[in-house]
C-alpha cells in the first residue's frame, strides 16, 4: 500500500501563526479606528439631530436670524460701513473716548465740549444710521463664511465697539447740553446694539457684546445721578438692561465654537486619522464644558477650571503631539465663563439699584435691603429674583447710609471690599456694582 502523507491542519502550522501574529494589531488598530469613526459620527448625528452645527456649513445655515425675530442686518452693516470710512476715522482720533484725547467726567469741566459737539453735529449721518438701526431692534446677521473655519473674518462684529463709544461721546455731550432724554436714548440704544448681537456663534463676538453691554451699565452709573429721570424712563432702562441672557449667550457661541474647531480639525489635520481623533477629543471636552454650565455661575467657574487644569496635566507628550490642534484652539472656557458671570453681577446689580432709585422717587428714601422692594419697581422677568452673587452664591451686597446707596458683587476676586465699585483713570474697582448718590 502506497504510504499515505499526514497533512497537518492549518492552525497548527507555523506560517498561520506568524501570519496571524502580524495581521492581529492590524486588525486592532482598525478595529479601534473603526469603533472611533462610529462613536464620532453618531456624536455628531445626536448634535444634527439637536439643530447643533457640527461644521462650517452647517454653522452658515445655524447663523440666520430666527423666525419672528426682525433681521436689522441692512441697517446695522449701513452703520457700521459710515463708521468705517476713513476720513470720518481720522475725525475720530481727536475725540474723547472714540480716539485719543482724554475721556470727560461727568460733572467737572470740558474744554473739549464746543469741539465734540461741532464734530458730532458734522457726522450726524453716521449717528442717524445708529439710531434708525437700534429703533430697529431685532438681531444682525453679518457677512462671515464660517466654512473658513478658525479663518473666519469677524471684522464687522469689531467695528460695532465704535458705535457704542460714539454713542457714549454723544451722551456726554446731550448731558451737558441738559437733554437727559437724549442721553437716555443713547444708552438704551446701546443696550440695543448688544442685544443685536445676540445670535453671534464665537465667544470672542460674544465678548465684543458683553463689552457693549458694560458701556451700557457703566453709562447709567456715570449719568444716572446728574439726569432726572423720572420712573418711567427708569423702568425703560431697567428693561433694557434686563434683556440680556449671558447664559443663552454662552450656549450660543460654545455651539459656533465647536463647529469651527470640527471643521478646522478636518482642514488642518497633519496626518491620517488625527481629524477624527482630534474632532472626538474636542466634542469630549465641548461635553464636559456644556455639563458645567448647568451649574449655578460659582460652580461652573469651579469646574471650568478642572476641566483645564485635567487636560493640560494629565496629557502624556504623545497626547500632546496626537491632539496638537485641540491644544490650540480648544476656547478659554474658563475665561468665557468669568466674563458671563461678570456680565450677569453687572445686570442684577444695575436692575437693582434701578428698582432702589425708583422706589426713591415713590417713597423719598431708599429701600431698607433688596429684598423688600416691592415687584412693581422690577422688570417682570425680575419679580421673583432672589439676587444671588454669581462669584458667591450668596445674595447680592447692598449698603445704605446717609450719601447713597450702593449694590454689588465681591467680584472674581471672591473678596469683599466694601462695595468698591467706582472706576477712573487712577483706580480699578474691586467689586463689581452700581453706586447711587442720594444728593443730586
Amino acid at each position: 500500500m502506497e504510504n499515505q502523507t499526514t497533512r497537518r491542519p492549518f492552525y497548527r502550522k507555523k506560517r498561520t501563526w506568524l501570519t496571524m501574529l502580524v495581521l492581529t494589531p492590524f486588525a486592532v488598530v482598525g478595529f479601534m479606528a473603526l469603533n472611533g469613526h462610529w462613536q464620532l459620527q453618531n456624536k455628531l448625528a445626536a448634535l444634527r439631530d439637536a439643530g447643533m452645527p457640527t461644521n462650517g456649513e452647517e454653522l452658515n445655515e445655524f447663523y440666520k436670524v430666527p423666525n419672528g425675530t426682525t433681521d436689522s442686518t441692512v441697517a446695522w452693516m449701513t452703520a457700521i460701513t459710515l463708521a468705517s470710512d476713513g476720513e470720518f476715522q481720522d475725525a475720530c482720533k481727536v475725540q474723547p473716548i472714540v480716539g485719543l484725547t482724554d475721556t470727560p467726567v461727568v460733572g467737572e469741566d470740558w474744554t473739549g465740549l464746543a469741539n465734540a459737539r461741532d464734530f458730532l453735529a458734522a457726522h450726524q449721518k453716521q449717528m442717524d444710521a445708529i439710531r434708525v438701526a437700534a429703533e430697529q431692534g431685532g438681531a444682525v446677521r453679518f457677512p462671515v463664511d464660517f466654512r473658513a473655519g478658525i479663518n473666519a473674518l469677524l471684522t464687522d462684529t469689531q467695528e460695532t465697539r465704535t458705535l457704542a463709544r460714539l454713542l457714549t461721546l454723544d451722551a456726554h455731550v446731550s448731558q451737558r447740553d441738559e437733554k437727559p432724554e437724549q442721553v437716555l436714548q443713547d444708552i438704551i440704544h446701546t443696550f440695543a446694539l448688544s442685544d443685536a448681537l445676540q445670535g453671534e456663534p464665537c465667544l470672542i463676538s460674544q465678548l465684543v457684546r458683553f463689552a457693549i453691554y458694560a458701556i451700557g451699565c457703566d453709562n447709567i452709573q456715570k449719568f444716572l445721578p446728574v439726569c432726572d429721570w423720572n420712573d418711567s424712563q427708569l423702568a425703560k432702562l431697567q428693561d433694557a438692561v434686563a434683556l440680556l441672557d449671558a447664559r443663552q449667550a454662552y450656549s450660543v457661541a460654545m455651539a459656533g465654537e465647536r463647529a469651527t474647531c470640527l471643521t478646522t480639525a478636518d482642514q488642518n489635520a497633519l496626518l491620517p486619522g488625527m481629524a477624527q481623533s482630534n474632532k472626538r477629543e474636542f466634542l469630549r471636552l465641548f461635553a464636559a464644558s456644556e455639563q458645567a454650565m448647568e451649574s449655578s455661575w460659582c460652580e461652573a467657574m469651579k469646574q471650568q477650571f478642572n476641566i483645564a487644569v485635567q487636560f493640560h496635566e494629565s496629557a502624556s507628550p504623545i497626547d500632546k503631539f496626537r491632539y496638537t490642534l485641540v491644544y490650540l484652539m480648544f476656547p478659554a472656557t474658563e475665561n468665557a465663563t468669568k466674563t458671563g458671570a461678570r456680565t450677569t453681577a453687572r445686570q442684577l446689580c444695575v436692575v437693582a439699584a434701578l428698582a432702589a432709585e425708583r422706589f426713591r422717587l415713590a417713597n423719598s428714601e431708599f429701600p431698607e435691603s433688596l429684598a423688600s422692594i416691592p415687584a412693581e419697581f422690577l422688570p417682570t422677568s425680575f419679580a421673583d429674583n432672589n439676587w444671588m452673587d454669581p462669584f458667591s452664591d450668596q445674595p447680592l451686597k447692598y449698603l445704605k447710609d446717609e450719601t447713597g446707596t450702593t449694590v454689588y458683587s465681591i467680584g472674581e476676586d471672591r473678596g469683599d471690599d466694601g462695595g468698591d465699585v467706582l472706576y477712573s483713570e487712577d483706580h480699578s474697582a474691586t467689586d463689581v456694582g452700581i453706586r447711587i448718590p442720594l444728593s443730586r
